[in-house]
Order: C-alpha cells, then sequence, then structure tokens
C-alpha cells in the first residue's frame, strides 16, 4: 500500500466470492487512474488467496470475523477510507466489470461539475436469468433523478462515485435491505447534487446467486418502507408506492416474462457498438 492516499478509494465488499472475483479485480486493474481498493471480506466461510488475487493493487484487505450482511460490510470499507483523506469513494460489487475509463470520467466529471456530490453511470445488465441484455438508461440530471427516486432506484450501485464530504455530511449506509436506495433518497432530501454520466461504464451481471433476484420481495418492501418514511405526499410520490406495491404482489415469473419480452425486441441491436465495451470483455464464469 503506497503511503500516499489517491484521490479515490474503491470499496468492494464480498462473501464467499468464488472465481468471479479474478473477473471483478481485472477490469479494476485496467482503471487508467490510481486508487486504493479497499476489499472487506464479510466473513466468508471461502476464501481465496487474497494477497495472490490482489498483486500489484494499492489496496487494504479488512476480514469481518461474522458475516454481517452486505450493508454492515460496505460501511465498514467506507469508514476505514474516510480516515485515509481520499477526495472521493466508489463502489463496486464482486462479480461486476468496469470500462477501464469508468472512475477516471467519473472523477472527471465530479472536478468538472462542482455542485454534484454523487454520480453514476449507465450500464448493460447481462441477466443470466432470461438470456438477455437489458441497458439501464436513467436520467442524467438532478431535478429528473429526485422525482425518478419516487418510484424506484436511478443509480446502479456499483457504478457511483460520491465525493467523501457526502458520507461525512449524511453518515453511512442504513439497515435496510434496500441500502443504496435509502442512501440516495437520503441525499436528495438533504439537497445534494445528484447527476449520471451518459456512459455505458459499466456491466453488470445478475443470475440466481445475486442479491437483487434471491431477495426481490424483502428489496421491494424495504423500498415501500423507504418511499413511506420520505414521503411527501406528491403525485410523483403517491404513484411510487403504488407502483412499488404492484411489484411486490406481481409474480416474479410475470415480471421476468415482460422484461424477456421488452429486451428480445431489441436483441438485434449491438450491444458492443451501442456501449463502448469492447467485445473482448470477459464474460462472468460458469
Amino acid at each position: 500500500m503506497s503511503l500516499t492516499a489517491p484521490e479515490i478509494a474503491v470499496v468492494m465488499p464480498v462473501f464467499n466470492p468464488g472465481k468471479a472475483l479474478a473477473m471483478t479485480l481485472e477490469s479494476l486493474r485496467r482503471q487508467t487512474v490510481p486508487f486504493r481498493l479497499y476489499l472487506v471480506d464479510d466473513g466468508s466461510s471461502s476464501k481465496p488467496d487474497y494477497d495472490e488475487l490482489l498483486r500489484g493493487f494499492d489496496y487494504r484487505l479488512i476480514a469481518l470475523e461474522e458475516n454481517r450482511g452486505v450493508s454492515i460490510a460496505a460501511n465498514t470499507g467506507i469508514e476505514a477510507a474516510l480516515g485515509t483523506g481520499h477526495a472521493f469513494i466508489a463502489r463496486m460489487d464482486c462479480g461486476d466489470w468496469c470500462h477501464p475509463q469508468r472512475l477516471e470520467l467519473s472523477r472527471s466529471f465530479l472536478l468538472a461539475n462542482p455542485s454534484v456530490d454523487l454520480v453514476g453511470t449507465w450500464a448493460v445488465i447481462n441477466s443470466q436469468n432470461t438470456g438477455f441484455n437489458y441497458l439501464f438508461t436513467p436520467p442524467t440530471r438532478t431535478d429528473a433523478l429526485v422525482q425518478r427516486l419516487n418510484y424506484t432506484m436511478p443509480f446502479i450501485n456499483p457504478s457511483i462515485m460520491a465525493r467523501s464530504r457526502v458520507f461525512q455530511a449524511l453518515g453511512l449506509y442504513s439497515a435496510e435491505v434496500a441500502e443504496d436506495y435509502e442512501f440516495c433518497c437520503r441525499a436528495a432530501r438533504a439537497g445534494l447534487g445528484l447527476a449520471n454520466i451518459p456512459k455505458f461504464l459499466l456491466r453488470k451481471i445478475e443470475d440466481a446467486s445475486s442479491i437483487s433476484v434471491r431477495r426481490r420481495r424483502a428489496q421491494l418492501w424495504s423500498r415501500l418502507r423507504i418511499q413511506w418514511f420520505y414521503r411527501d405526499w406528491s403525485i410523483h410520490c403517491v404513484l411510487g408506492m403504488l407502483r412499488t406495491l404492484m411489484l411486490f404482489l406481481t409474480p416474479p415469473m410475470i415480471l421476468r416474462r415482460a422484461k424477456a419480452y421488452t429486451a428480445a425486441r431489441h436483441q438485434g441491436e449491438s450491444l458492443v457498438g451501442a456501449t463502448g465495451f469492447e467485445p473482448a470483455t470477459p464474460t462472468p464464469p460458469e
């Protein structure tokens, strides 16, 4: 680990990471700006050789004695990063792949836009459950993102980079299942500047083992509680709660078929050409 802290910290919680960790680390190894990786092992029962995998990185490995959950693991890494003096803190999830310029472009965006405190990016979502790819293209401006937060999470969590002062001002992630959604709602309520870079800088892999798939109903129920907590009784607030309740009551199979039908209509488009990801981007291990 270098003595001088780089501007960027990347916080990545892992739990029994398996072979997917090597793929994610390879994408981080290709980044075009310096950063320090805070890898937090959340009490894994099966640990890889972290020192070998992290060879060549500026990193800090934090091992929790027992499995505490992703929010506590992420908070542990963020607290360590805050104590080191990084200007920016980025998130990353094990099993995902980021574009080589993801960190550079996010940092440059925050430097060029001092009114923005938290920025995400567009993303390609690879669903191994439906067999299709989806383009995640949420709004890019603060006002539209604040409105969208009434309905859903308009950020992909592992694409987010925030100024360290955001965590210092707002605190860390909550114990909610949808901890990233709650944090963004808190940021919006505090009047912070939010943005998304309209470039596809993350490839997110969703399979049956993904938290978002295994805990779908818990995520939706958590979202509904958060929407109720931050309610302002605007039309968008009410419609957002009704939407979440409808999704909660809809059988997962129907939602998967609807997503697959939508994706199939656009499957003829070249995602490589549309997103800028190289054809050689590794696919997740079988």
